[in-house]
C-alpha cells in the first residue's frame, strides 16, 4: 500500500469519526502526516510539529502539504465538531 493511500485512509477514518486520532496505528511517518494534516500531532506521535517535517522526506513532505489542501475544509469541520464536543 502507498504512503498517500495509507494517510488518506487513516484521515479518512478519523474524519467520518469511525476512528479517534489516538487510536491511529501504523508507521510513525503515517501518523505523522496525518496529525500534519489534522492540524494536531498530540496524542498521534510524540513528534513537534518541526520533527514531523523532518521526519518526512522531501516527496511526503510536498504530499502532506498536498493533503492539507484537499482535505482543508473537511479538517476544520472536524475541527470545530470537536470544539462544540469538549
Amino acid at each position: 500500500m502507498t504512503f498517500r493511500r495509507q494517510v488518506v485512509e487513516r484521515l479518512e477514518a478519523v474524519l467520518s469519526g469511525e476512528q479517534q486520532p489516538e487510536e491511529l496505528t501504523g508507521a510513525t511517518s503515517v501518523r505523522a502526516a496525518v496529525g500534519l494534516v489534522l492540524g494536531r500531532l498530540e496524542g498521534i506521535t510524540t513528534l513537534s510539529e518541526k520533527q514531523a517535517w523532518d521526519y518526512l522526506d522531501d516527496g511526503n513532505v510536498r504530499l502532506v502539504r498536498g493533503l492539507r489542501n484537499d482535505f482543508a475544509d473537511r479538517v476544520q469541520q472536524y475541527n470545530r465538531r470537536r470544539k462544540e464536543l469538549a
